[in-house]
C-alpha cells in the first residue's frame, strides 16, 4: 500500500470521535451530542448546502498529509456519541440553558454588555464543543476540570467577534496540530496532536477557541493579517478574562478578515514549530 494511502487511512481513523464511555465521567453507554446546540439551528445557514465536509491534516517533518470526509448531513445535524445521558441531561443541559440568553444578542448583533461571569459561561460552552470534537486529543484530567469547575482549564483561550457574513459558507473550522513546547524534542519524530484550534460561526457570532501547550499564549496573542497589519474588525478575548466588561457589538469582521482570523493562530504555531526544529538540529 502506498504511503499516501496509509497516511490518509490513518487520518480518517483518527477522525472517528465516537466513544463507548463518557469522556467526562467514564460511564457507559454514551448518547449523541449535537456540536451545534438545537437552539442555534434557526440562526445557521440553510440545509440546501447539502452534506457538510470535514478535513483533518497532520504535519510531518518531510510532508503534510490530509484527508477529507463528508458528514452524514448538514453541519447543524452533526452529532458525536461520546457523553452519557447523565452528563448530557445534567450539567451540560444546564450550561446550554444558561448560555442561550447570553449568546442570542451576540448572534443577532444586538446591543449588550458582557461581564466576567457571562464571559466564563460562553467560554465554557465553546470549549465544551471543542472538547467533544477533539476528545481524542484532550486529556481526561482537563475534561474533568471543565465538568467540575465549569470553566476552561489552563491553556485554553477563547475570543469572539461580530461577524458580518458575505459569501463565505464557513460554520466550523478545525485545526488539530502537533507543536513543540520544548525545542529539545527530536525534530525527526512526528508527535501526536497536542494542540487544536476550532472556530464556530453562528450568524453574527464568530467564536475562536484554542488549546495549546504554551503558557500565557492567549494573553499575548493578537490577531493580525500575514503582513502584520490590523484586521478590519475586532476579535475580543473573553477567556482568560481581561478584567473589563465588553460592550457589544464590536467593529465587525467581514469575510476576508474572518478567514484570516480563522488561520492566524495555526500559522503562528507552524512558525513556532519550525523555529523549534531549527534550534533543535542547530
Amino acid at each position: 500500500m502506498k504511503s499516501e494511502i496509509r497516511d490518509r487511512l490513518a487520518l480518517l481513523a483518527q477522525s472517528h470521535r465516537d466513544t463507548g464511555k463518557c469522556i467526562f465521567c467514564g460511564v457507559s453507554p454514551t448518547t449523541d451530542e449535537h456540536i451545534f446546540s438545537r437552539w442555534t439551528h434557526k440562526y445557521m445557514l440553510p440545509r440546501t448546502l447539502g452534506k457538510a465536509k470535514s478535513h483533518i491534516g497532520a504535519q510531518h517533518v518531510d510532508r503534510v498529509v490530509g484527508a477529507d470526509f463528508k458528514l452524514p448531513g448538514a453541519i447543524r445535524d452533526w452529532q458525536v456519541k461520546c457523553v452519557c445521558g447523565s452528563c448530557n441531561n445534567g450539567w451540560m443541559s444546564r450550561l446550554d440553558t444558561a448560555v442561550e440568553p447570553l449568546m442570542k444578542p451576540l448572534i443577532l448583533g444586538q446591543n449588550t454588555r458582557l461581564f466576567e461571569k457571562d464571559c466564563q459561561t460562553i467560554a465554557t460552552w465553546a470549549v465544551l464543543k471543542s472538547m467533544i470534537v477533539h476528545n481524542k486529543w484532550v486529556h481526561h484530567t482537563r475534561r474533568k476540570v471543565l465538568k467540575t469547575a465549569k470553566k476552561p482549564p489552563n491553556g485554553w483561550g477563547v475570543w469572539i467577534a461580530n461577524y458580518k457574513r458575505q459569501t463565505w459558507k464557513g460554520e466550523w473550522v478545525s485545526w488539530p496540530v502537533s507543536v513543540r513546547a520544548d525545542a529539545e524534542k527530536s525534530p525527526k519524530r512526528p508527535s501526536p496532536y497536542n494542540a487544536h484550534i476550532t472556530i464556530q460561526m453562528i450568524n453574527n457570532l464568530f467564536i475562536h477557541v484554542t488549546n495549546l501547550p504554551y503558557e500565557n499564549f492567549a494573553e499575548k496573542f493578537r490577531f493580525r493579517r500575514p503582513d502584520g497589519s490590523l484586521l478590519g474588525g475586532d476579535v475580543i478575548r473573553i477567556w482568560p478574562f481581561g478584567g473589563t466588561s465588553i460592550v457589544w457589538p464590536q467593529k465587525p469582521l467581514l469575510d476576508d478578515d474572518a478567514i484570516l482570523a480563522s488561520k492566524a493562530v495555526f500559522r503562528r504555531l507552524i512558525r513556532n514549530d519550525e523555529a523549534a526544529r531549527r534550534l533543535a538540529v542547530g
